[in-house]
């Protein structure tokens, strides 16, 4: 599997592979990146057509699905993220391309760049129907993978030529009243992008909702409703995703570290519970995804150990409470019971009452 280093602030390393140039061409699988792509932006504009399969984006609070000959065009600095639809797997080619290749001295291109980039222009902009600006787009998409892959001399020099011709289309389809699909940013992202980075930063430890609230400057309620809304999951959910997608990259770069250790420095106080969510999202477990990479150097299990009385295996019971709490194991039958209903909660179950906050077609 790939791994893609999102920064704290969610933007996205960008590797561009045209020679001398601020632009990627790559035709990947979904697959490769453990079925989803968290949430993140680009410094570049990010073209993505879909060639087989289907894939879902979640971008300025859509649920948008794409399938063969889609093309949608995000803009920069939008969030988005990528995830496959019921497991299944989805071939696309993404193209990254700099605003700085677009920059000249002709007051003309100065300008139209100066439009494309305002929060007043769309975040992305969707090709679904059957039109000639879709057709067209596409092909000349299609062309640029293959001047990637054939490398003909001067092949550079073509693909800029092609995401001129693709920015100028695009820039029509943004203007309003377009047939085009799009969406403008929304104020409340930037609060979630907030939020998001406290979780970057804070995922090794416990992270609980009330300083997940804090980092957006909201209530826990507001801090729910945002998730539920950008990324249709609660803020636990996304941070247990986020530490599954660390945990691939120290399995992969650290083979002397055992299973149990790489689970601690996740952010998981039960290897157990780890072990159970990455089997959930990536269909093996740590021990053999480590094997497929070729680094399984990891000592043997441990020996079984008791299991205390409770264990915060769930981040989940950290919902409302101070880091660095405990939670009172006297009545065991009873905290078992918290620990099954939020168990549900984080394999996508409803929030009850009793336990939710506040109740006792271009750019992204």
């Amino acid at each position: 599997m790939r791994h893609l280093s999102i920064h704290n602030d969610l933007s996205l390393e960008e590797h561009y592979n045209i020679p001398k140039l601020p632009v990627s061409v790559h035709l990947d699988h979904l697959s490769d990146f453990g079925s989803q792509i968290l949430p993140h932006w680009n410094d570049s504009f990010e073209l993505v057509s879909i060639v087989s399969g289907q894939m879902q984006i979640l971008i300025h609070a859509q649920k948008i699905i794409l399938r063969p000959g889609d093309v949608m065009a995000i803009n920069v600095g939008r969030t988005h993220q990528l995830s496959s639809i019921d497991g299944g797997d989805c071939e696309f080619i993404a193209i990254l391309a700099s605003p700085k290749i677009f920059v000249t001295d002709m007051s003309v291109a100065s300008e139209m760049m100066s439009a494309l980039l305002d929060d007043a222009h769309p975040g992305y902009i969707l090709m679904q129907e059957d039109t000639l600006d879709r057709r067209t787009i596409l092909r000349m998409v299609n062309r640029m993978l293959e001047l990637y892959q054939d490398r003909i001399p001067g092949y550079p020099l073509a693909v800029v030529g092609y995401l001129h011709l693709i920015l100028s289309m695009l820039y029509r389809l943004g203007q309003p009243g377009s047939e085009t699909t799009t969406s403008r940013t929304q104020p409340d992202e930037k609060i979630l992008r907030s939020m998001i980075a406290y979780i970057h930063l804070h995922f090794s430890g416990v992270i609980s909702l009330d300083a997940i609230a804090e980092a957006g400057s909201v209530s826990r309620s507001k801090c729910c409703a945002l998730f539920r809304k950008y990324l249709h999951q609660s803020p636990i959910e996304f941070a247990n995703d986020y530490r599954l997608d660390v945990s691939k990259l120290y399995l992969h770069s650290n083979p002397s570290l055992s299973i149990a250790e790489v689970a601690a420095q996740c952010g998981f106080t039960q290897q157990s519970y780890y072990t159970k969510l990455f089997v959930r999202h990536y269909g093996m477990t740590p021990r053999e995804y480590r094997r497929q990479s070729g680094n399984d150097n990891s000592p043997a299990p441990a020996a079984p150990q008791a299991t205390p009385e409770l264990m915060e295996e769930n981040p989940e019971m950290q919902m409302g409470k101070t880091s660095g709490s405990r939670y009172n194991s006297r009545n065991e039958a009873a905290a078992h019971r918290v620990i099954d209903t939020l168990n549900e909660i984080a394999a996508g179950a409803e929030i009850p009452d009793s336990l939710h906050p506040g109740n006792g077609s271009m750019w992204l």
